[in-house]
Parts: structure tokens; sequence; C-alpha cells
């Protein structure tokens, strides 16, 4: 639960395999303890995490997508739009890194840690 959408009120967010596609679904809080209609962005990764690191008082979001095989896996930053969506901005490849298990942003932003 974060505020996604910058209006002020947490919203809830999901990642999910739709259609062969992993995607992150933002709810909307409405502020009443309701959400509203879903909004999704397809994100490729299946570890995420949520922060503030691009200096723009937004939430932007990492995850990790492994490789079939387990040689390697992809780290994407997509940068959050401020209304509930996503753009995917780069990635980066990690070699000989195996299935990883959890992923997390430092305090601050400045670093992005990958745990297998």
């Amino acid at each position: 639960m974060a505020d996604f959408t910058s209006d002020g009120i947490l919203d809830q967010l999901n990642n999910e395999l739709t259609n062969s596609a992993r995607e992150v679904i933002v709810r909307p809080g409405s502020g009443d303890g309701t959400f509203g209609d879903p909004i999704s962005t397809n994100t490729n990764g299946g570890l995420l995490a949520a922060g503030e690191f691009h200096g723009d008082a937004r939430l932007h979001l990492v995850t990790v997508q492994s490789e079939w095989e387990g040689t390697g896996a992809f780290v994407n930053v997509h940068l959050g739009r401020g209304d509930g969506t996503f753009l995917w901005v780069e990635s980066h490849y990690i070699y000989g890194f195996g299935f990883p298990t959890e992923i997390g942003i430092a305090q601050g932003g400045q670093a992005v840690m990958v745990a297998g």
C-alpha cells in the first residue's frame, strides 16, 4: 500500500501473471477503504520493489526477471508517472545470479539489492 496516483490516498499494488505476461496492477484508493478500477502496466518481472529513487517525489518500481535456465536475471527499472502507470526505462543483466528470491530498495533510493 502506497500512493501511486499522487492524490495523497493509499493505493493497492499487485504483481500478477495475466495472459502470459507479468503485470503490475494498481487499484487506486478512494479514501473510504474501497478501491477503484485497476490500472495495469506490463513489467515482465516477477519480484517487485517500490521506492522513490528518481528525485521527483513519485514512487517507482524495480522488478527482477529470472532467465528460464537460472543463469542470470534482468533487473528492470520502471518510473512512476504519478497516475498509477509506469514507464520502463532500462534493464540491467546480472550474469550467474541464479533464481533471485528477494529484492529491496535501500533507504533514500540509492541502491537496489537482489538476493538469491
